[in-house]
């Protein structure tokens, strides 16, 4: 049975971690000449960097996640590792990586994402066919479920961590919609992320001018405080009690 809560925990985070196609539906305060979609997450100044955010439950240091995006000769990909310990999950950590792979006209190709836990291994595949993209589940060698989403030139696909890094310029007032998808449902949720207030944020000694963005979606709720650049320094996500905050890349898992 304690087996079973413990399962169905790594699912769970498993389901919000994998998750969203992010659909840019700037609400108020638009600016015409920001790049949709992908057009705004590979600017030349994003290209070839590195992120890494450590994460924290009840102010210990449980996890860490790093995201790298490179430019190829052929295409862009972005990768992200994750590896968190959480108090449900005993003394096993749960690691979990996606891929995206974008093509040079700046259109999403495939993603990737697997989950391994002790034993366990859950890998999602998905392909860009048309204005569809084609999911498959797998657990372990065999194949759970298919899926199949709507996906646009204005769709990012991105799990709940970061869904505010790529947004350029931003500014109180401006909101869009994610819509996530849950494996365990298999449903569509839209979320919506406002950009609320501009308001300092002292992180490592140092005094940053953010702003504030909130998400809100009937299944969950998270804070964001971001540069106006789109540089996300502190996040909280209080469904799973974690905080998130930006550091150096160098930093290990200690």
């Amino acid at each position: 049975m304690f087996r079973n809560v413990i399962l169905l925990s790594i699912v769970g985070f498993w389901a919000v971690m994998t998750a969203a196609l992010v659909h840019r539906e700037w609400q108020a305060g638009r600016d015409a000449a920001v790049g949709r979609g992908y057009a705004a997450i590979l600017r030349p100044e994003l290209v070839d960097s590195e992120a890494q955010m450590g994460m924290y439950l009840q102010g210990e240091r449980v996890g860490v996640t790093h995201t790298l995006m490179r430019r190829l000769e052929s295409h862009y990909e972005m990768d992200n590792w994750t590896r968190v310990g959480l108090p449900v999950l005993g003394p096993d950590r749960l690691n979990f990586h996606t891929k995206v792979r974008v093509g040079q006209d700046l259109r999403l190709q495939d993603v990737t994402g697997e989950l391994t836990f002790s034993s366990l291994t859950l890998r999602m595949d998905g392909k860009v066919r048309g204005e569809e993209l084609q999911l498959q589940f797998w657990n372990g060698g065999e194949r759970v479920f298919e899926q199949t989403i709507p996906c646009s030139d204005e769709d990012l696909f991105t799990h709940l961590f970061s869904p505010f890094t790529p947004i350029p310029e931003l500014k109180p007032g401006q909101s869009w919609k994610i819509r996530m998808f849950h494996p365990l449902t298999r449903d569509l949720e839209t979320a919506t992320a406002t950009a609320e207030v501009k308001e300092e944020l002292i992180l490592g000694g140092q005094v940053f001018q953010v702003v504030r963005v909130r998400v809100k979606a009937k299944s969950m709720e998270a804070l964001a405080w971001v540069t106006p650049e789109g540089v996300v320094l502190k996040q909280w996500i209080p469904s799973l009690g974690l905080m998130l905050l930006k550091e150096d890349t160098t930093r290990g898992e200690d």
